[in-house]
């Protein structure tokens, strides 16, 4: 017998919630049990109240995933459990959802009579400053029992799944450093799902960050402090908040981020904890260079069930970070399968225009137009990697589809798209906005290039070098040999130097005075572009910024130099591609 089903509670709460799905079963002799499940938004599953495992990974409204699972059972009554986060809203952005549910696909035949609750006791508060990651939770000593059991209601099914794209990911016990009262240590970026054992009577709040800052001098709108070494002694953000009345324990519903856990009990409470190290698995690096070490401890905790731009704040798989991360892991193992997702994920986010947008899977809905041409010279990364990968057969008619649009868009002076202007944070550009078109436009040569390559398309190719030409003839300044940011001529930034010699102009100077520096996110092309003119010195020099804030007491790469958000961002792990070159082993 193989039944099949998603289900859901009679009265499905339209709030954020943690819904509990039961099978109780029984078998007269040792069996294996089979099945497959999947749910909106994501479960836990156990067994006789033993953790299994979670699932499925995450995927996108068009796109979503199975889990498959075995286990074995002895003579007797036997008890299966589905625990499925619902966060409807604005809560996590990384995750969407069809219609909240269970899935259940059952091989044996013995899971036949589901009933459901919705675990009581909990409230919910959207977290700060980790705004987009998880919600932060309020509970009492009977929030993880005590509903009422009642039947489920069967659905029809509302969407393809399956089968998943990745392994899964590292569950692995990790024991902390204990540093003074109540507090919590990991001497390496860590991202943990966490069981909380708590005994007596009255109130724990727990809470995980990064780093500590100096003081209580805080940004609440850039999420920015003083951080200094990373020896401060403030910590700024709300917490988890457990009441206890005899006996609490609580396993969270999604991993948290960052070096540190404190506790802080009012009463009479003990405290044992068990955490689990998570992530994509990604090998550990094993050589002497700090700066590898802090590059792939960066890439690391930002590799899960898909890339993420940092795992303390949004966890969203962009564009313009998820090119920077699959160069990193290219780098370092033969596992492209996260690369891969990739393409899938971004390009399941395809407009009708053929416009796609920045990050997805995502609640949010936002365009930047600098990432798709980045999205393109991705792909083309992967595709000459994986030239007989069935996916991108699959996937290429998409990418024709956002080469089209790209070419409607070249204008007379040089590609111009609808949306955000981002291009890289810097300092004097308002929100990541250069003063000129010229970036953007070079992006857009180098990927008509790309496209036209591995698409075999003469009129792409042809396009990019009408469009080389018109930014030159637009945006070249000769007597400077440098390639100005604006029409006028007056504003000038490594972006578009790094950028058009990666687009074969070969004389343009990388090291003229005054150029607006490049961030760590788009130092990248910067330092291709230092690798294509021979500039070893320059290489060097930029990668001095890295040296500079390991020794701020980082173990992995910030956002950005200097004051920053994010102790943690993916984008600065590329770094492995370029260390060689300056005498690393």
């Amino acid at each position: 017998m193989n039944e099949s089903h998603w289900m859901q509670p009679y009265s499905q709460p339209q709030c954020a919630h943690l819904a509990l799905y039961r099978c109780r079963f029984h078998t007269g002799e040792a069996t294996e049990i089979r099945l497959r499940f999947s749910a909106d938004e994501h479960a836990q599953i156990f067994l006789d109240g033993t953790y299994l495992t979670e699932g499925p990974e995450r995927g996108a409204r068009e796109y979503w995933y199975y889990r498959d699972l075995a286990f074995r059972v002895d003579p007797g009554a036997h008890t299966l459990l589905a625990r499925v986060r619902v966060l409807p809203g604005d809560w996590e952005h990384n995750q969407m959802s069809v219609r909240p549910g269970f899935y259940c696909e059952d091989h044996s035949g013995l899971l036949n009579e589901w009933e459901c609750q919705i675990e009581p006791g909990i409230e919910f508060e959207k977290p700060f400053p980790d705004w987009a990651a998880a919600p932060r939770v309020h509970i009492s000593s009977n929030g993880t029992c005590g509903g009422r059991w009642e039947p489920v209601r069967y659905l029809e099914p509302d969407r393809e799944l399956h089968a998943p794209d990745l392994p899964e990911m590292r569950y692995e016990k990790i024991v902390p450093e204990r540093r003074g009262q109540g507090l919590y240590y990991f001497p390496h970026y860590t991202c943990c799902w966490t069981v909380w054992h708590f005994r007596g009577h009255g109130r724990v709040k727990v809470r995980w960050s990064e780093t500590p800052y100096l003081n209580g001098n805080f940004d609440p709108l850039h999420l920015q402090g003083e951080k200094g070494k990373r020896d401060g002694s403030v910590f700024i953000g709300n917490y988890d908040v457990f009441e206890v009345d005899g006996a609490l324990d609580w396993r969270d519903f999604q991993w948290r981020a960052g070096h540190y856990v404190e506790t802080e009990v009012t009463g009479d409470v003990s405290i044992e904890a068990e955490f689990y190290e998570t992530g994509y698995p990604i090998p550990e690096y094993r050589g002497d260079s700090r700066l590898a070490r802090a590059a792939v401890e960066t890439l690391r905790a930002c590799a899960h069930d898909t890339f993420m731009d940092c795992p303390f704040y949004e966890r969203l798989l962009y564009a313009g970070d998820s090119r920077l991360e699959a160069l990193s892991l290219y780098h370092l193992t033969d596992d492209h399968r996260l690369a891969a997702k990739t393409l899938r994920m971004l390009l399941a986010s395809q407009r009708p225009d053929g416009s796609i947008l920045t990050q997805y899977p995502s609640r949010l809905v936002q365009v930047i137009p600098s990432f798709m041409p980045v999205f393109v010279l991705s792909f083309y990364d992967y595709w000459k990697r994986h030239k007989t990968d069935p996916m991108l057969d699959e996937l290429k008619p998409k990418l024709r589809k956002l080469i089209e649009y790209l070419m409607r868009h070249v204008q007379p002076d040089g590609l111009r798209l609808p949306g955000w202007q981002f291009l890289d944070w810097c300092e004097n550009w308002s929100s990541g906005v250069p003063p000129g078109n010229c970036g953007v436009s070079l992006l857009g040569v180098l990927a008509l290039r790309a496209a036209a390559e591995l698409l075999e398309d003469p009129s792409m190719a042809e396009t990019a070098e009408k469009l080389a030409e018109t930014v030159k003839a637009r945006y070249y300044v000769p007597e400077k040999r440098l390639f100005a940011d604006d029409s006028n001529h007056r504003f000038f930034s490594e972006h578009a130097q790094s950028l058009a010699v990666l687009a074969g102009f070969s004389d343009v100077l990388l090291d003229a005075p005054g150029l607006t520096p490049c961030s760590i996110y788009f130092s990248y092309y910067y330092l291709c572009a230092c690798r294509a003119q021979g500039r070893a010195d320059l290489i060097r020099m930029r990668l001095s910024l890295w040296e500079n804030v390991l020794q701020e007491g980082l173990t992995t790469f910030p956002e950005e130099f200097g004051v920053t958000r994010s102790d943690c961002h993916a984008w600065g792990s590329y770094i492995l591609l370029f260390l060689p070159e300056a005498g690393e082993t």
